[in-house]
């Protein structure tokens, strides 16, 4: 029922039905990328999709570079915790960069940060923000939704890519409205 009522609430967006005045300034029309069902985005997650801007990916690159660091330092190649990471003080940093750009560039960011695992806690706190961020968010997220992110970052690892379901999640959210808290 409720993923029905998010497949029209959506569409209903896409359609231009409802106007949202919150959005932010150079944020995608709407009707940019139309809400799929579930079931038919997650079997197209590699579609081409609108390209974000050079911008975004540029923004993006030194936390994407720093998570792989990360991910590589913390994990053997089997897979098994080794350790914390040296640049993981570095990843927060550069997140919380991200997380203070509270313009165009920086919701179109957290968006495509949907589709990567950056960890629990940042994955956590990324939720939030978009949460907080409200209606603006919707238009970004249904852009990036059935995007994989490896065609902006081919390098990388597919282990890092989050499917659709965490963006369905978000969108859920946002939908729901409220605040969400979040902090040390």
């Amino acid at each position: 029922m409720a993923r029905t009522l998010l497949v029209v609430a959506l569409a209903l967006v896409a359609c231009g039905r409802k106007t949202d005045q919150s959005r932010s300034p150079g944020a995608p029309p709407i009707d940019v990328a139309p809400a799929r069902p579930p079931a038919i985005a997650a079997t197209s997650r590699a579609a081409p999709t609108p390209n974000p801007s050079a911008a975004a990916v540029a923004f993006l690159q030194p936390l994407i570079a720093l998570r792989i660091t990360e991910d590589s330092d913390e994990f053997d190649s089997e897979g098994r915790w080794r350790a914390p990471s040296p640049v993981a003080p570095k990843a927060d940093g550069y997140l919380d960069k991200i997380l203070a750009r509270r313009d165009s560039l920086g919701d179109e960011a957290l968006a495509m940060l949907q589709g990567i695992y950056l960890g629990e806690d940042r994955g956590e706190i990324i939720d939030c923000e978009t949460h907080n961020r409200g209606s603006r968010m919707l238009p970004w997220l249904a852009r990036y939704r059935a995007s994989n992110p490896r065609q902006w970052f081919p390098e990388l690892p597919s282990k890092l890519v989050l499917d659709s379901t965490y963006f369905d999640r978000t969108i859920q959210d946002v939908q729901r409205g409220g605040r969400c808290e979040y902090g040390d």
